[in-house]
């Protein structure tokens, strides 16, 4: 799971797509999920945004079920 700000001025956002492509090409999408928050910054995210993105993930890791972008 990756978290990106779609305004950070030290990583583009495009990095984003290029990353998605590489783990695709790798065969790996479905284990792939990115989200990004429209937010200028750098790792700009709020407490409960990261918060919620690990949650998610445990349940991810513990269920099976992907959870959304």
């Amino acid at each position: 799971m990756t978290l990106h700000t779609t305004r950070d001025p030290a990583i583009p956002f495009s990095h984003e797509a290029m990353f998605a492509e590489t783990v695709a090409a790798a065969g790996g999408s479905r284990r792939l999920v990115q989200r990004s928050i429209d937010r200028w910054g750098h790792c700009a995210f709020t407490s409960g945004e990261v918060e919620s993105a690990f949650a998610d993930l445990v349940r991810w890791v513990n269920s099976g079920k992907r959870p959304r972008s």
